[in-house]
């Protein structure tokens, strides 16, 4: 008997895009807090431009949230009694309520976007009076929006995602997700400096040393990923625990095996490769990340 059915597929295309907001709203916050604490080591004033640019996507991806959250009410299944809210624990009881679960959701949103806006607003006026005394401000903010993000990102992890699956659990999944959280946010703006340094503002900033450092950053944080991903995966399947290993058994079905495989290839591909590159000599020359700039 198929575990997917077609109601289920149907939920899935939503689960998508509430996947999709959560993630592009998160990572381009946690964009923030990285260049106040990459920049002072790659020396590059205009490091920090490119995720402060990329904050502009918060509302867009917030507003996205809304309306998945408030058009989908039937996407999580402790909404629904009938489909299995009634054998929830007390705490899930509680906690996963529809009310108090769109409160949770508006306030993790609105911490990130005050947060964020709050230090673009420093940065930029720093850049215009030169004052050391608003980079320590900022140097304040974004210690402090860590601290909320570290937080609120697990929870908001186990709100949106996790309790897809009420009846399943791992305390390892706020750990999962904050890593393919920072390592899209280090990709993005790869991406993005490559891409404006090949325009252009970039060509007399960038170097190859820049472009080296975030590279390795991504390199380390994608082994960071795989590795979590890895270690979830073995220990429940070496526990055997059936509360545990059906959140895998039902991804190696059918309607989910195809994709469960493809990540599965792409993170041991990933991991023989990482072998290999680690044996060698860093690249310190051009042509890295990119093609680098000289």
């Amino acid at each position: 008997m198929s575990v997917i059915s077609p109601a289920q597929m149907a939920n899935g295309d939503t689960a998508g895009a509430l996947v999709f907001g959560h993630g592009n709203a998160r990572r381009q916050v946690d964009e923030l807090a990285q260049p106040r604490l990459y920049c002072c080591k790659c020396n590059c004033p205009d490091a920090p431009s490119v995720p402060e640019a990329l904050t502009a996507l918060l509302p867009v991806a917030a507003l996205g949230m809304g309306l998945v959250l408030l058009a989908h009410p039937a996407l999580y299944p402790w909404s629904d009694p009938a489909r299995g809210g009634e054998s929830l624990s007390p705490f899930q009881r509680v906690w996963l309520t529809r009310p108090f679960f769109l409160l949770r959701s508006v306030v993790y949103l609105v911490l990130w976007i005050a947060l964020a806006f709050a230090i673009v607003r420093v940065s930029r006026r720093q850049d215009q009076t030169g004052a050391v005394s608003l980079t320590a401000r900022n140097a304040c903010l974004s210690a402090i929006f860590l601290v909320v993000f570290a937080v609120t990102c697990w929870l908001a992890s186990t709100d949106w995602i996790m309790s897809l699956e009420p009846h399943w659990s791992s305390t390892i999944f706020g750990v999962y997700n904050f890593a393919g959280i920072f390592l899209s946010a280090l990709a993005a703006v790869c991406v993005a400096a490559i891409g404006l340094y090949w325009q252009g503002p970039f060509r007399n900033v960038l170097t190859w040393r820049h472009l080296h450092d975030l590279g390795t950053l991504l390199f380390g944080f994608s082994s960071f990923w795989m590795y979590i991903w890895f270690c979830q995966y073995l220990l429940i399947w070496y526990v055997n625990n059936p509360e545990e290993t059906v959140y895998f058994w039902r991804r190696q079905q059918p309607g989910w095996q195809a994709i469960f495989l493809l990540i599965a290839s792409v993170k041991g591909v990933f991991l023989q490769c990482r072998s290999l590159l680690v044996i060698r000599p860093p690249p310190r020359r051009g042509g890295g990340v990119g093609t680098s700039p000289s």
